[in-house]
């Protein structure tokens, strides 16, 4: 009888544990419905282009953003809606 006693509370431990470890995985996974697009301007030469106007625009919904490159001609276009 004694011996059961001392089993259960293992079975117990080990039951959350697998729980713990089979359950953290799918727990620490997140759905990205975002995209970004980022790039450089050059020109003909190879230089890079400060304040040149990059425009992104979405095929399916006809929405348009636009940005000014940097001083050292990159863009950056974050969290964009998942589209074409």
């Amino acid at each position: 009888m004694r011996r059961h006693v001392l089993f259960f509370p293992w079975l117990a431990a080990f039951v959350a544990f697998s729980c713990i470890f089979l359950c953290a995985p799918t727990l620490s996974q997140t759905v990205v419905n975002t995209g970004a697009v980022s790039g450089v301007v050059f020109d003909a030469s190879g230089a890079s282009v400060p304040a040149a106007k990059v425009t992104l625009k979405c095929i399916s919904t006809e929405l348009t953003q636009t940005r000014a490159t940097t001083e050292q001609g990159t863009f950056l276009f974050p969290a964009l809606p998942v589209g074409q």
